[in-house]
């Protein structure tokens, strides 16, 4: 991060909220419902919802013929944006943690929200252990 010819630098972030291990798809409008469009400004601009999907994972079928069965499912929110740096956080790193904190506020605060909705889970997979 170093400033070239007066430009200040800039931290280009991109965030995904996922939760995954659904048995069924959720509703996409429901999840959008409860993330918000951009995140609270880290510095003068805020993180931008860019896209938000529904995945749907096949287990191919062991028997011959067999046709693949859905298995699980995933949804994800992805946030893009930037935080720039003004001239005082190169002088003293600590102003960045204002903003870093204000960043891992907001994301526990999104992943709680999505956690809250009434989603529906597979059971733990006793393969991945506890």
């Amino acid at each position: 991060m170093d400033a070239t010819l007066g430009e200040l630098p800039e931290l280009i972030v991109e965030v995904a909220l996922r939760i995954q291990r659904l048995s069924e798809p959720p509703s996409l409008a429901s999840v959008l419902k409860s993330l918000p469009a951009e995140s609270p400004h880290l510095g003068p601009d805020a993180l931008i919802r860019t896209s938000a999907t529904i995945e749907q994972a096949y287990e191919e079928s062991t028997e011959p013929g067999g046709a693949e069965t859905p298995v699980r499912w995933a949804v994800e929110a992805t946030y893009e944006g930037s935080i720039r740096f003004e001239e005082h956080h190169l002088e003293d790193k600590e102003t960045i943690r204002p903003i870093i904190e204000s960043l891992t506020r907001w994301v526990a605060s999104a992943l709680v929200q999505m956690a809250d909705l009434p989603l529906a889970f597979l059971p733990p997979d006793p393969a991945e252990g506890s």
